[in-house]
């Protein structure tokens, strides 16, 4: 029900066109995954009961042997421009944040997601692909502006290479 009100928020700011900027930068000594992980829209959520943001990524295959990679439990998060990166299992955040994976099913299991998105991939092109969403549930009492993750999915062929990428956005 909470993740259902969140949805239609989201939803009504998708219409909107809120825009955000983001910087990727690669920390693992140059090497690069064998996916493409893109950042799409960071927005504030918000309902009677609960302030959240919500992070959607697009992941890709270089080369369709190479997907899907496996999820990552582990994520690196900073919000706005002070404090210091937090690393956490998303498994054992208790409800700090939440993590969703959408494939080409994605307009029917999530319309809400897929109509703010819609405008920046093409799933009747893409054969393969994912979605993250990424929910990071907020105490405070003042929306969040700016964030900074930290992630990497562990690669198919080799689940010993998880390649972090470090993505800075502003939130909508």
């Amino acid at each position: 029900m909470k993740l259902n009100m969140l949805f239609l928020v989201f939803f009504a700011c998708g219409l909107m066109g809120c825009s955000s900027t983001t910087k990727l930068s690669d920390t693992n000594s140059g090497k690069k995954p064998n996916y493409n992980m893109k950042f799409l829209r960071a927005m504030n959520l918000e309902n009677e009961n609960s302030k959240a943001v919500l992070v959607l990524f697009h992941v890709s295959p270089k080369k369709k042997e190479d997907f899907p990679p496996v999820v990552s439990m582990k994520l690196g998060y900073k919000i706005s421009d002070s404090g210091i990166e937090k690393s956490i299992n998303i498994s054992k955040s208790k409800g700090i944040v939440e993590l969703q994976l959408f494939d080409k099913s994605i307009r029917e299991k999530s319309p809400a997601i897929y109509n703010v998105i819609k405008d920046k991939i093409d799933i009747n092109i893409e054969s393969k692909f994912w979605i993250l969403a990424f929910y990071y549930f907020n105490s405070g009492d003042e929306a969040v502006d700016k964030m900074t993750m930290t992630y990497g999915l562990w690669e198919k062929n080799n689940h010993d290479i998880r390649i972090e990428e470090k993505f800075e956005f502003n939130v909508e």
